[in-house]
């Protein structure tokens, strides 16, 4: 009986992992409020580097295409990202009409390098039926970059601030309950404005490096938009700013992860702030983490190597026969004394032996050989489950999979002397 609770309490958490991930960005949202996601390290060519479509990785399909070569942007690589370049002429992408835009509860954040001369630039231009600028973040020739929407007589609800000549977060929030317009740049708030109380309908475009007509033609790299149906509470937007502030390596106000060098890619978290939380987080990796409850001011935070998912028999504790890890590692950075936590691993890309699974965690140096081994647990629906564990602040951890060997006498003597035994 011990046995079969074991198994449909492991399977209850894979559906429950499958219905509720929270794979947006950063581990915030998934395909119903995250509406579009274009990531500048997803990109489908006509002929590298000239990019033919910016593929959405929301789950919702608004992809943003150019099927004219001579207005292609073209993939440029900084050191550990891809961006998407517009040459300020005539390079463009646009998605066709996306329904769940027509709403007034609204996020955006755009990102991009302002180290281009001045120029009235657009970053992001969404069209509907009252107006084909109803939504807009661009570059202005006097050195800033601006971002508003309509209100109900059409007239401009604006924010704006100074450009940055490297790469910035830009972050939009437009508040239907409160009819507000809200701009942060890296984090900080630039300002918020009332009387937003507009109501776009009939999206028929979205268009990135330039307006709907193609005028105002951005020059620059952008790595990221993404758009949210809601407004983000302060946990969701932290988590959200530190996995861009990681990845494009941009100081923000409230940094909550420090293993940027060497642990910086697909950042994700959960966390808790006094107006919400976000309890479950996965982003476009692996691993999902999740927690039943935490305190205000409460976070986990954890990003990997970018090592390829390959397996290793290096550094796999002893106590694990024939063990084999995944050469991957991820790190936690922990805010606060949140409890324990559920980690859920999608075996489904790895090919690890078949057999019992196990969490190995190493608190100092990433070596795992002396490293602590949760488990084992057994697979269920390609899913890997290791529930109340308890993740310290930089600890390293990854999936091995192996026997658990026996505890053997490995020599005469007293059975309560710890040398008599191979543990």
């Amino acid at each position: 009986m011990r046995h079969l609770n074991i198994l449909f309490t492991a399977l209850f958490l894979a559906l429950v992992s499958t219905f509720y991930s929270q794979t947006g960005p950063g581990g915030v949202g998934n395909s119903s409020s995250n509406l579009v996601w274009l990531n500048g390290d997803v990109l489908t060519y006509s002929s590298v580097p000239s990019i033919s479509a910016w593929p959405d990785q929301s789950g919702n399909g608004n992809n943003f295409s150019q099927a004219t070569g001579s207005k292609q942007p073209k993939r440029v690589t900084y050191g550990g990202f891809d961006a998407v370049r517009f040459d300020g002429v005539n390079d463009w992408v646009r998605s066709g009409a996306i329904a769940a835009l027509n709403s007034n509860d609204h996020t955006h954040f755009v990102v991009y390098n302002g180290n281009k001369a001045d120029h009235a630039g657009m970053l992001f231009e969404g069209s509907f039926t009252e107006s084909n600028h109803f939504i807009r973040s661009y570059r202005t020739t006097t050195g800033n970059i601006k971002s508003w929407v309509l209100n109900s007589s059409l007239g401009i609800v604006s924010n704006e601030t100074a450009n940055s000549g490297s790469f910035q977060i830009i972050h939009n929030a437009w508040d239907k309950t409160a009819d507000t317009f809200t701009m942060y740049k890296d984090g900080t708030l630039i300002g918020t404005q009332t009387g937003a109380n507009g109501s776009p309908s009939g999206n028929s475009a979205n268009t990135v490096g330039a307006k709907i007509n193609g005028g105002n033609p951005f020059n620059g790299d952008m790595g990221e938009l993404i758009i949210y149906n809601n407004v983000l509470n302060s946990a969701e937007k932290n988590i959200v700013e530190n996995y861009l502030s990681t990845k494009y390596n941009v100081a923000i106000t409230t940094d909550l992860y420090s293993h940027d060098v060497s642990h910086r890619r697909e950042v994700f978290g959960i966390g808790q702030e006094a107006d919400g939380n976000n309890l479950t987080g996965q982003g476009s990796g692996i691993v999902e983490i999740s927690i039943g409850s935490m305190s205000n001011g409460e976070y986990i935070l954890s990003g990997h190597d970018n090592t390829n998912i390959t397996l290793t028999t290096n550094d796999v504790p002893a106590t694990i026969s024939g063990g084999s890890r995944v050469t991957r590692t991820w790190r936690t950075d922990v805010t606060g004394s949140p409890g324990t936590v559920d980690i859920v691993f999608d075996n489904s890309s790895l090919t690890l032996p078949t057999g019992s699974y196990y969490l190995l965690i190493d608190s100092d140096d990433g070596n795992f050989s002396n490293a602590t081994a949760v488990g084992p647990v057994v697979e269920v629906g390609n899913l890997v489950t290791f529930s109340g564990v308890t993740l310290s602040d930089g600890d390293y951890y990854t999936l091995a999979s192996g026997t658990a060997s026996a505890i053997e006498s490995i020599k005469s003597g007293f059975w309560d002397v710890a040398s008599t035994w191979s543990c």
